[in-house]
């Protein structure tokens, strides 16, 4: 029977679909649901249909199907379905809503159990499931995966003395399981970042006997958040790059195909950009891994495009209401103003700045931001035939990261919105701001470095703040406040004991922070760390570092009025928090780098005429702040706009516009 065909004479479709179900013939099953007759499809038939499609990771179809054949469907098989398309689909409110009837019956079985736990993880609702954990108890000694998702669901609780207890109870029972060990190797990491030594001879013993796998990429890129000092750090990056060369050797002789490969870079090595140093050859390594992951997953282009660039595309999860929205979301204005045939390829969160891009140029909205939508993202992209691709944060996630590499289009741009490189061959310019950049970056840079005049974007500004007193955020007057907004992993050694020296230097400054707990490193183990390096130096840290929940943006901007001075960290600094504290008047305080990531400060203070802010080392960091923190207006008073095309250009060629550049090409 030729695919398409309808079932044979006497033979019920639904009976049909489950025959060619059976026999793994999915494509023609599809195809026959397709050609269907609306009387012919059947709940029955649907669920086949669905089962296919999402094996066939055609999962926005299955979706469709399960909405409308499958919605009020009760049976166990088709609820267990639904919530295993919705989990795919990063729907895991959808999944525990669905699950949640089932897990609890007597029936429950591991693999459910499993979906719902990770269902738990991924909409960060831990308790929701953690008060269910009588229920599956026995499963957490008897079924690993199910046991390793609630140490996971504890951890991500704030129960880390439980968690710990979890983990080693596991590790314990099955010391050879690797994604066991890989969990556990990142939650020792994230909450006790001093004990590492375990973590460094796994790096060693991945370049000695390398072998691609998801959970030997996920050891590999759990790196930890802080070092004793330089020299600790320099043997990590020496210890990874040595073990990414040795699976970059596996990659490309790996017969691991599809989904299995692409599998393999659900994690990068983000915490190095981290790292006060240049680390231009560890993040080269890594592009030459990914090209190697990438290389059997890609499509050739179309042939004979010899027209220049016409029709250009941006990829992004940033097209919404973010920071890098805030920066990059103006280049879609510049492109279509200079006539170019603009697509817009949004991946992940959407909300009404989507929509509005929406009404600007064509969007396709492609889903959750997971690597497993992968083929999707590709053969979309490919089909529109692009000239141009520009990823404004192409290290974003690992879905974007993969994307990159599988070069879709004959040219490739970066944005900075990861403001170092990406290390891929496929990325051939970088879109960097003249106002930020160093000199001379040529050698910082995998790409081809192309300046753009200012910081090469028009920044939102923010929204209109309501007036808030300083006792609506908890604090009295009277002390200088100084304002750290940054990640706690961007709190790099040097800027710690630069805050612990402002502590020390003057009295009567408070730090205000919030507890930026993430993937790299926890709110508590960041305490702890603290909590000591303030000890050792003899100052109290719960009355002089003042840690405030979360706000919103608005109270975010409001609590601005009422600060002296904002720290800018290093080595990696801010950028939209910069905006964001200028925007309100308050002045901040950098030291700028010697890479890209540590300037951007210094580019946003530059433009707006307050280049006495930006300082070269920490002791001058110091004493800068506290002079600013005693007389903020001062400071502000003197801010003055500054003509952008007067700025340096190190006798390059600065662009006017990322749609001047691409018009050159």
């Amino acid at each position: 029977m030729s695919a398409g065909a309808s079932a044979p004479g006497g033979v019920e479709l639904h009976v049909h679909l489950a025959a060619l179900l059976r026999a793994r013939k999915l494509p023609e099953l599809v195809a026959c649901w397709t050609r269907a007759a609306d009387g012919q499809r059947t709940p029955a038939a649907a669920r086949s249909a669905a089962i296919a499609l999402a094996e066939m990771r055609q999962l926005d179809e299955a979706q469709r199907v399960i909405d409308h054949w499958l919605a009020d469907a009760t049976d166990v098989a088709t609820r267990i379905l639904c919530a295993r398309v919705a989990f795919d689909l990063g729907h895991y409110r959808v999944a525990i809503d669905r699950l949640e009837p089932l897990v609890t019956s007597p029936a429950a079985r591991p693999s459910w159990w499993i979906i719902y736990l990770r269902s738990a993880l991924g909409c960060g609702d831990p308790e929701r499931a953690l008060r269910l954990h009588a229920a599956y108890a026995a499963l957490t000694e008897q079924d690993t995966a199910v046991g390793r998702a609630h140490a996971e669901l504890l951890a991500m609780a704030g129960r880390r003395g439980d968690a710990e207890t979890a983990f080693r109870r596991l590790l314990a029972a099955r010391p050879d399981d690797a994604a066991l060990a890989a969990a556990a190797g990142e939650f020792f990491l994230r909450e006790f970042p001093e004990q590492t030594d375990s973590a460094l001879e796994q790096l060693h013993h991945l370049a000695r006997d390398p072998v691609l796998a998801p959970e030997t990429v996920r050891q590999l890129n759990m790196l930890p958040a802080f070092y004793r000092d330089d020299a600790t750090a320099l043997a990590w990056r020496n210890a990874w790059i040595a073990a990414v060369r040795a699976l970059t050797v596996a990659a490309r002789n790996s017969p691991l195909r599809g989904d299995e490969r692409a599998l393999c870079l659900t994690t990068t090595p983000f915490l190095l950009a981290y790292h006060d140093a240049d680390i231009t050859e560890a993040q080269s390594a890594w592009g030459d891994f990914v090209e190697a992951v990438a290389a059997p997953l890609r499509l050739p282009l179309v042939a004979g495009r010899a027209h220049g660039i016409r029709r250009v595309g941006i990829v992004s999860n940033r097209l919404n209401e973010s920071s890098a929205g805030r920066f990059f979301n103006a280049w879609i204005d510049e492109l279509l103003a200079a006539g170019f045939d603009l697509r817009l390829y949004a991946i992940g969160p959407r909300d009404d700045v989507t929509a509005k891009l929406a009404n600007r140029a064509p969007l396709q909205h492609l889903g959750v931001d997971e690597i497993h939508r992968w083929q999707t993202v590709r053969d979309t992209i490919l089909r529109d035939e692009v000239d141009a691709l520009v990823f404004p944060e192409p290290q974003g996630s690992p879905l974007l990261l993969l994307t990159a590499a599988l070069r879709c289009a004959p040219v490739q741009c970066a944005g900075y919105g990861n403001p170092l490189t990406t290390g891929l061959p496929s990325m051939d310019y970088f879109l960097s701001p003249d106002a930020a950049e160093v000199s001379s970056p040529t050698s910082h840079y995998r790409e081809r470095v192309v300046r753009l005049a200012g910081m090469g974007t028009r920044i939102a500004p923010p929204p209109d703040v309501n007036p808030r007193s300083l006792a609506d955020f908890g604090l009295t007057e009277g002390p200088r406040y100084c304002l750290i907004s940054q990640q706690l992993q961007k709190w790099s050694p040097t800027f710690v004991d630069a805050v612990i020296t402002l502590l020390q230097r003057d009295s009567n400054t408070r730090i205000v922070r919030f507890p930026h707990g993430s993937a790299g490193v926890s709110s508590a183990a960041f305490d702890d760390m603290l909590a000591a390096r303030c000890a050792d130096a003899g100052l109290a840290m719960a009355e002089r570092v003042l840690t405030l929940p979360w706000l919103s943006w608005a109270d975010f901007l409001a609590l601005h009025r009422h600060m002296q001075v904002s720290l800018d960290t290093w080595p990696f600094g801010g950028g939209s928090t910069t905006v964001d504290a200028l925007s309100q008047s308050l002045p901040v305080v950098t030291r700028s780098g010697l890479f890209l990531r540590g300037r951007q400060s210094t580019g946003l203070l530059r433009l707006a005429g307050l280049d006495s802010l930006a300082v070269d080392t920490p002791a001058q960091f110091v004493e800068r702040a506290i002079e600013v923190a005693r007389s903020p207006h001062e400071f502000m008073a003197a801010r003055q706009q500054t003509d952008t095309s007067v700025l340096h250009a190190s006798g390059e060629t600065v662009f006017a516009s990322i749609a001047e550049f691409i018009s050159s090409l």
